[in-house]
């Protein structure tokens, strides 16, 4: 039987990714596992020429949006203890966020990955990607995969794993 021992919930701040923190949380609570939450940040393509991107941004912009992700993990932090939720490492970096989640799995040894969904699909889905499709494919373990359009009480997601 599988029983995790280290989850890893990446976020984007949205509602599906709270579900998806929701659920590891309940899958942590039932296995005795760590919890850990990411956030990575990148600059969008469209607030810098794309002559610029790669070249050395304006520190203002960099600083900004890195200023704008740690005040929005600590709510997420906050909103978490609210709600009893108990989460031992989060960690905000800039990157590329499904390789940077999938390195982040490897290089923490944990054995589930739990992402929410946006549940986009056709032209939205190829032209803003998909990252929790990206972890599926590349993670080095198990990832549930909580939809956004139909989120699973946290109670059935644990029973699943069972």
């Amino acid at each position: 039987m599988f029983e995790p021992k280290q989850i890893l919930v990446p976020t984007d701040f949205s509602p599906p990714a709270w579900a998806a923190l929701e659920d590891a949380a309940a899958i942590a609570e039932t296995y005795g596992a760590w919890l850990d939450v990411i956030h990575v940040w990148d600059i969008p393509t469209f607030a810098v020429p794309g002559e610029m991107a790669g070249y050395g941004l304006p520190n203002t912009v960099i600083d900004t949006v890195s200023e704008q992700a740690h005040r929005m993990m600590e709510e997420l932090l906050d909103q978490a203890r609210a709600k009893g939720i108990a989460i031992r490492k989060s960690t905000v970096m800039p990157g590329n966020a499904g390789r940077s989640i999938v390195e982040a799995a490897k290089n923490g040894s944990y054995d589930l990955i739990v992402i929410g969904s946006h549940g986009r699909t056709g032209l939205a889905r190829a032209m803003l990607g998909s990252v929790a499709e990206r972890v599926v494919r590349h993670a080095p373990c198990q990832v549930l995969v909580v939809s956004g359009k139909t989120q699973a009480s946290a109670s059935s997601a644990a029973v699943q794993l069972s």
